[in-house]
């Protein structure tokens, strides 16, 4: 519970009823930085996950009320239409939950750039959504970058991912041979 509020935290508030999906704005830093990269990326497309939801509410309110997301909410249809716009690079931002997009899912075409927002512990949510866009047919080098706040639990997250992608490299070179 604690790690969760922490996750919270430093993602630019609490929720103060989960119920019904009230939170407290705390800052917006990561939303800050968002908008930054997107001024910088020359217009490229940029592939955005997002872990809780007062996090698109608050990316909506301070850059456009408009942009997309692939959630747990998101109908078929929608998810259809906000994908088919990201692969004809009409989208400039596209936000999603890992879960909600990382498998079975053709988004090389659309762009080559990817924020993490918000950091999931799980590795095969992250290491699936990352190949979404490395994929057969990605005409540009990807870049992956990770919003990270220093000295908080996010860079517990990241240690934890690099650690279970190294143990699991081990075990696949170990049945290999």
């Amino acid at each position: 519970a604690l790690s969760m509020k922490l996750r919270q935290f430093i993602q630019g508030a609490v929720y103060t009823d989960q119920k019904d999906g009230s939170f407290y704005p705390l800052h917006h830093i990561k939303v800050d930085a968002l908008k930054e990269l997107l001024e910088t990326s020359a217009g490229q497309p940029i592939l955005c996950p997002i872990q809780f939801k007062f996090e698109l509410r608050m990316i909506r309110e301070f850059i456009d009320k408009s942009i997309p997301c692939i959630s747990g909410g998101t109908s078929i249809q929608d998810s259809n239409r906000f994908i088919k716009a990201w692969n004809k690079s009409e989208l400039p931002l596209l936000l999603c939950h890992p879960a909600s997009l990382g498998h079975g899912v053709n988004l090389q075409a659309g762009g080559h750039i990817m924020l993490w927002y918000g950091l999931t512990w799980s590795l095969e949510h992250y290491l699936q959504l990352n190949g979404r866009l490395r994929r057969q047919g990605q005409k540009s080098t990807v870049t992956i970058h990770h919003l990270v706040m220093k000295d908080t639990v996010d860079e517990r997250v990241v240690k934890v991912l690099k650690d279970k992608n190294a143990t699991q490299s081990k075990l696949l070179d170990a049945l290999r041979r």
